[in-house]
């Protein structure tokens, strides 16, 4: 079977190009369908909802394939349907993709009805700007308008009288340039727009409880103003209807039409492989989920990893490992299997001395391998892990199983990896009979287990602690109060021990207390989970040789004691002009490595001037520079001007909010003096134009706990005009919703 990968809908006007999604009908069996691409309808057709022409990439042996041409028909809320054409496919099974419920008074409420009462709203709401707009004087873009709230009732959320900075940036950066295709000329009508609709709801109370305020929205409406054309043109946030659509445009296509669309796909399938290829986004479906997540406001710190040598070391002599390959030499030249490819009974009760697992009750009857769960997960580790390999002839050892004892590193690799597909608790009670709610989840959740650990730094995980989290977690699948529950508790525990302990078997962990901290091959291992995963961790393993950049966040980890040392002792024998050069590349574009930089020149003495000077006219390194000069008497004190001041500040700020979150951020704020004094501080944040002002300001206005100082950062957040680099701006947009 050709394996589906990812869809689309184009759906659409032939009277004018800009994009709009809606909800889809979804059938009844098969993939999912993504959320449309689709034109603005001009004037004559504005609120029609038709048909959308279904298009799906394939991976045939050849390479990627589109196929389409079929129309589905598309739904409203109120689930009437109103086909195009008789072409439309209205016989085959439908049913409507609805949204969740809001919170707020819907909580409670199923998404069938919520919805529709929404749209109820909605449209109330626009009769009412129009209305509004008649009365004030002020033109009320209710095309413009309707389409936007209809976005946001489609693709988010549908209470759409309730509006924040987080939904319009959501909306306007995030589902707009992913979703849908505009012309210039009608795109400078979104934000004036939106804002005008905000100014209604404000004005004339309809602006719902939970909403930010208006001055905070229309702040925010002046940046998304600037950005909005660039996003919209940022091709790594196409989604891959958009990108599909905007190629069938560009040609002309009627996305209507499914003989246009279909005599399109002809000549797009007819192009050499990688070029279509070139033009397909991957679809996600191709991409494996990330086994680790990592909220966005937790930092990861920088690691120092073990040299080579002594991972293949702590590879080849953990436990689970020494176990596998007893197990691989066992299997031999093959052994073999049951017809449900299992190992057969007698096999599984010859494994438990071989494998050193003690031994069986007397009398207890072994029918299956299941029945040896220990051995069962052995045979299971060691196939995922690519040690061995079950063929039509039986079991077989693969050639990393046969050269384990040169490999160790890598076979232990195959091995963590497996460990993390396979879980662990669910074997440790057997695949047969009743299993407590929080074994699946621990399972699949043992790279975020990992990478808790990861974060503790070398404090212990406290089993106690872990369980609380578990607990919390399983929720709705335990049971209620009772003596069953309060038996429960104590069994979750346990588990998590025997967790524990099977994790220490595969050298990840050690005990610590009643707990547990990760190993140096732990360390290792789970760096790996996190950066395969997608997300930023350091890792040094020699100083001496890391790169600079690598280098300075390592020293932003160390203990302010820890840094001099650490320091010199990579400076020893190395040129100070050339250390100058290469760390002044890499500290130019981050606060955090500037504020260490600054560190390291303190430790550098006059025959760096030159090369220090230099820096003098470089924007972003003038403060650590003309600090360095006036600290060596080279310079006046008047040479560190207020501004240099100023940036060194809101470097440290950035530092501290990195290192040590929120809290550490407010502890600097405490230590410039009384409220007033943060204030104070915060307007010469806020007139600052650097790249960080706005994240030091958005921190601020959340977790501050003077309200006065909150106020004093959402002021100057909203008046600006520190805003985002273009850089920071487009990871933002292209992060995943």
């Amino acid at each position: 079977m050709v394996p589906e990968v990812g869809s689309g809908l184009l759906e659409g006007h032939p009277l004018q190009v800009v994009a709009q999604g809606h909800p889809l009908v979804q059938r009844g069996v098969g993939p999912e369908t993504q959320a449309p691409a689709k034109r603005r309808p001009a004037q004559d057709h504005a609120g029609e909802r038709g048909a959308g022409v279904r298009v799906v990439v394939r991976e045939q042996p050849d390479g990627l394939e589109l196929l389409g041409g079929e129309q589905v028909p598309l739904v409203d809320h109120r689930r009437t349907r109103r086909p195009r054409s008789a072409s439309t496919t209205a016989d085959r099974p439908h049913e409507v993709r609805l949204l969740p419920s809001p919170p707020g008074p819907f909580d409670g409420r199923s998404s069938r009805h919520v919805a529709p009462l929404m749209s109820d709203l909605r449209e109330e709401l626009l009769a009412g700007f129009a209305a509004w707009g008649r009365e004030v004087g002020e033109e009320a873009d209710v095309d413009t308008v309707s389409f936007l709230v209809g976005e946001r009732l489609h693709q988010m959320d549908p209470q759409v009288d309730l509006w924040t900075c987080e939904i319009l940036e959501d909306l306007l950066l995030g589902i707009l340039p992913r979703k849908t295709i505009f012309h210039a000329g009608e795109l400078k009508a979104v934000v004036p727009g939106m804002r005008s609709f905000l100014t209604y709801l404000a004005s004339t109370g309809r602006l719902a409880r939970g909403s930010d305020p208006l001055e905070d929205m229309a702040g925010l409406l002046y940046w998304i103003e600037e950005e909005l054309p660039e996003a919209m043109e940022d091709d790594q946030a196409f989604g891959f209807a958009k990108r599909i659509g905007m190629l069938m445009d560009a040609e002309g296509v009627d996305v209507d039409d499914p003989d246009a669309v279909g005599a399109w796909i002809d000549r797009f399938n007819s192009l050499p492989e990688p070029e279509r290829r070139a033009v397909i986004p991957v679809p996600d479906l191709l991409v494996p989920p990330p086994r680790v997540a990592v909220p966005d406001d937790i930092r990861i710190p920088a690691v120092r990893l073990a040299p080579p040598e002594e991972l293949a070391a702590a590879a080849a002599s953990a436990p689970m490992m020494v176990r596998l390959g007893t197990f691989v030499r066992w299997v031999g030249a093959g052994r073999k299997l049951t017809q449900s490819g299992n190992l057969k009974p007698a096999d599984a009760v010859a494994l438990i001395p071989v494998l050193g697992l003690g031994e069986l009750p007397e009398r207890y009857r072994v029918r299956s391998v299941t029945d040896v769960p220990a051995v069962d997960w052995t045979c299971a580790l060691a196939d995922e892990a690519g040690l061995v390999d079950i063929t039509p002839k039986g079991l077989v050892p693969t050639a990393l199983g046969v050269s384990m004892a040169d490999r160790p590193l890598d076979a232990w690799k195959g091995a963590f990896d497996a460990l993390l597909e396979v879980g662990v608790l669910g074997w440790i009670r057997g695949r047969s009979g009743w299993a407590p709610p929080w074994v699946e989840m621990v399972d699949e959740t043992l790279g975020d287990v990992l990478a808790l650990a990861y974060l503790h730094q070398g404090d212990p995980v406290r089993i106690e602690d872990l369980a609380e989290l578990a607990w919390e977690a399983a929720g709705d699948r335990l049971p209620p109060g009772g003596s069953l529950r309060d038996r429960l508790r104590p069994a979750l525990a346990n588990d998590l021990r025997a967790l524990a302990s099977v994790l220490a078997d595969a050298g990840l962990v050690k005990p610590d207390g009643d707990g547990f901290v990760l190993t140096p091959l732990g360390v290792w291992g789970t760096n790996g989970l996190l950066r395969e995963s997608g997300l930023d961790a350091l890792a040094v393993t020699d100083p001496m040789t890391a790169d600079p950049a690598d280098l300075l966040a390592w020293w932003g980890e160390l203990d302010e004691g820890e840094l001099p040392g650490e320091v010199d002792a990579w400076l020893e024998g190395r040129d100070p002009a050339a250390v100058v050069r290469d760390m002044a590349v890499a500290a130019r574009a981050d606060a955090g490595a500037r504020t260490i930089f600054l560190s390291v020149l303190a430790r550098l003495g006059s025959e760096a001037e030159p090369a220090v000077r230099a820096l003098a006219a470089d924007e972003d390194l003038r403060p650590c520079a003309a600090t360095w000069l006036v600290e060596r008497g080279l310079e006046a004190e008047s040479f560190l001007r207020p501004e240099d001041m100023e940036r060194m500040l809101i470097d440290q700020m950035v530092g501290m909010l990195e290192a040590g979150g929120p809290d550490a951020l407010i502890e600097v704020m405490a230590g410039l003096g009384p409220p007033d004094e943060q204030r104070r501080a915060v307007r010469m944040i806020g007139a600052s134009r650097t790249p960080q002002t706005k994240r030091v300001l958005s921190a601020l206005t959340e977790h501050h706990p003077d309200p006065t100082v909150a106020a004093a950062a959402r002021g100057a957040l909203t008046a600006g005009p520190g805003r985002p680099g273009k850089r920071e701006r487009q990871e933002r947009r292209r992060r995943p919703r």
